[in-house]
């Protein structure tokens, strides 16, 4: 690694504001720490004097050895000869621009994708984008809500594997699989040499048999002989076990093949050695013992690694300033207290999506536990201890035995209601055994028979469970309401949401189920009539006439189409529902349907003007002409999250202006060119509001000879949009 000269302040838009060095402006401790899959981050330490600090702060950024880095705190110091110092913090620019940034939609949902695709869609309109990916084709599913650009990205390495690495010299984004990230370029390190000092630390804590469980605590016993666990026995024949958690996964196929990867690690100690060495890289004669972080390297001592270990650079820290002074962590990362953390994290947010706390239910808990109390701290009786058994029997008033006993024993605990030949209450070592078990919240991984009851002490069952959860689900219950009370409400792949009455007669209480057939009661009518001409059942093989309207439950969809457009066309808003004729204020195609909600529509922004004051205007200038607007969506698609396209419609007029090329054309003295169509959404929709608002305009001039511009001018333009949730 050279040394650096210096260190470069950049501005918010990256052009150079000052310089940093340490000769000039007694920088030190300049410090930049690489991690693999994990921080880059660079300190250093600038007197409280130096005029540069009128540089520093959280809209100026630091470029050196081709990282980028972000300025995110400050930390002041004074040293033992009164000099007032403050340590500056930078993080490389990817933690902020990606992390600071959410994704392109609130809900992610790339499904059955490879890491390159996931990667690609998750960039998009970020500044940043893919570089190298060659963790492979292996198709996996990212589903996310709520998460960060970089969160996301967290997520593509954690399912695909291999090494996230950023570029932020050229804001490239990359993933390369394991075996292609780093080099072994026969680089030593010996003790004595350019190892100052080094440590090890061993972490015994070993794992041979592990049951993993992912999505909706799927298991691997459907492909693994019917087992929930897998060994590995590599270390020691001793059975170890720990349950492992990973949501991400939805197969029980790749759910085994990460949890093997995972057992691997854990089923042998890990070591974790740390150096502090000199890079010689930069003295001539030495270059050949350069490193970066993810090579691999051979570590010599005496001691601790008499014939040498290979391992992987994980943690690689230096001065840009004096890069032979440097740190190096390699072998297998140590697990920190925030990586346990957040292993527990992973479970308890397991329980928390299934378990959801309710007051009712807490009260409910409290009242038992009241009762329990009571019975506990009331009963009298007498302890006896006997042949190594412990027995707590309880007694009556009159000191006689009512039958109740609680009895210890190396074998376990029981609770007997009839002197102990049965116990009604059991705790062994294969389990528990009660009538009943009260809790205010469980997580169960498997229910094996029956199903689910829950009483609340003083009437009837409130939910019942069925045994096979997998069949078709019903629900039922003394009154289902819906305005009306209906006997059972069910649920069907065909029907939707159905509820039955007392004469047995349903009623739809949803959208049609997903795999039923589309027919549509339509009412057709032309245009000026206020009467229906013609009543039909429409299927997706009908053709309609255009134009007409479209009345499904009392709702009337105004659809506009050309002639012989058929009904699956006006559902898949094909080209063929394209409208003849329009205004702002009529939708060309409204369908409202059990998928999707779908608004086509067309407006038009207005204004315009010219002038011959420059060559060309700034978009200010044009927006001061020709406003943003502001669309307001029906109330359906308030508070959902919808998708948006926006395209120009050309006006015969605007049409002049445009010839091949965007060169001059004409004849006689007038000479039209169309300059630029803009036409897009701005900013962030308001899901809340179902608001959006759209800039659109043509710019053009026009000219006396090919070569002269008379004026430049700009006008709204006719736009059609496509808005889906």
């Amino acid at each position: 690694m050279l040394a650096a000269e210096y260190m470069e302040v950049l501005n918010i838009n990256d052009s150079r504001s000052a310089f940093l060095s340490p000769s000039s402006d007694g920088v030190k401790q300049a410090r930049l720490k690489r991690v693999v899959n994990g921080e880059c981050e660079l300190k250093f330490i600038l007197p409280r004097t130096s005029e540069k600090w009128a540089y520093i702060d959280g809209l100026h950024k630091i470029r050196v050895n081709g990282h980028i880095f972000w300025i995110v705190g400050t930390e002041e110091e004074r040293d033992q000869q009164g000099r007032l110092l403050s340590n500056v913090q930078c993080e490389e620019i990817w933690v902020k621009d990606l992390g600071a940034k959410r994704a392109n939609y609130l809900t992610v949902e790339i499904l059955s994708s490879t890491a390159e695709n996931a990667l690609t869609t998750l960039l998009a309109g970020t500044g940043w984008s893919i570089g190298l990916v060659t963790v492979g084709t292996d198709l996996h599913d990212l589903e996310t809500e709520k998460g960060t650009c970089l969160s996301n990205l967290k997520k593509v390495q954690e399912l695909w594997g291999g090494i996230l690495d950023f570029n932020s010299a050229e804001k490239k984004v990359n993933l390369f699989a394991d075996a292609d990230f780093g080099q072994n370029r026969g680089v030593q390190f010996r003790y004595g040499k350019n190892l100052k000092s080094i440590s090890r630390k061993i972490d015994y804590n070993v794992i041979t048999r592990l049951f993993p469980f992912g999505k909706d605590d799927l298991d691997i016993s459907s492909v693994n002989e019917e087992h929930l666990y897998i060994d590995n026995f590599q270390y020691t024949t001793e059975v170890w076990e720990d349950n492992w958690v990973n949501q991400d996964y939805d197969d029980p196929a790749e759910l085994k093949a990460k949890a093997i990867e995972y057992l691997d690690t854990i089923s042998r100690p890990r070591a974790n050695y740390a150096g502090e060495v000199d890079d010689l890289s930069s003295l001539t004669g030495y270059e050949v013992e350069s490193f970066e972080y993810g090579d691999w390297i051979t570590i010599f001592d005496p001691d601790i690694a008499p014939t040498g270990i290979l391992n992987r650079i994980y943690q690689y820290e230096y001065d840009v300033f004096q890069p032979w002074d440097a740190d190096v962590e390699f072998g297998d990362p140590q697990e920190t207290l925030a990586d346990i953390l957040a292993g527990h994290q992973v479970a308890a947010e397991v329980v928390n999506n299934v378990v959801v706390k309710n007051p009712t239910l807490q009260n409910l808990f409290k009242g038992f536990v009241n009762t329990f109390t009571t019975l506990i701290n009331s009963a009298n009786g007498k302890l006896r201890w006997e042949n190594g058994v412990l027995e707590a029997i309880e007694v009556d008033g009159s000191g006689n035995e009512t039958g109740q006993r609680v009895r210890l024993t190396p074998g376990g605990l029981g609770i007997s209601e009839d002197f102990g030949q049965t116990y009604v209450t059991a705790v062994t070592g294969q389990g528990i055994l009660g009538d009943k078990v009260i809790a205010n919240s469980a997580y169960v991984l498997r229910i094996l028979t029956g199903g689910i009851s829950i009483q609340d002490g003083l009437s009837d069952d409130q939910i019942a469970g069925a045994g096979t959860w997998n069949a078709a689900a019903t629900i039922a219950a003394n009154s289902v309401q819906k305005g009306v009370p209906y006997n059972s409400v069910s649920i069907t792949p065909l029907d939707g949401i159905l509820a039955a009455l007392a004469n047995g007669n349903y009623t739809r209480l949803s959208g049609l189920g997903l795999k039923h057939q589309i027919v549509l009661s339509a009412t057709l009518a032309s245009p000026g009539m206020t009467d229906s001409a013609t009543t039909a059942t429409l299927t997706s093989d009908v053709l309609l006439p255009a134009p007409f309207s479209l009345q499904i439950d009392n709702e009337i969809m105004i659809v506009r189409t050309k002639s012989g457009t058929s009904l699956s066309d006006i559902l898949r808003g094909q080209s063929g529902s394209t409208a003849t004729s329009h205004n702002a204020e009529t939708p060309i195609l409204l369908i409202k349907d059990y998928h999707f909600l779908t608004e086509i529509s067309r407006v038009s922004t207005v204004g315009g003007g010219s002038h011959t004051s420059s060559p060309w205007w700034d978009e200010s200038d044009v927006l001061s002409q020709v406003p943003i607007i502001t669309i307001q969506l029906p109330e359906d698609f308030k508070e959902k999250i919808f998708k948006i396209s926006v395209e120009p419609r050309m006006s015969d007029a605007n049409m002049n202006y445009m010839f091949d090329g965007f060169t001059f054309a004409g004849s006689g003295s007038a000479y039209w060119q169309l300059r630029k169509v803009i036409c897009e959404v701005v900013g962030t929709p308001d899901f809340v509001n179902a608001t959006f608002q759209i800039k659109a305009y043509a710019q053009f001039r026009r000219g006396t000879s090919v070569t002269t511009t008379s004026y430049e001018g700009c006008s709204g333009i006719d736009v059609t949009y496509t808005v889906t949730a």
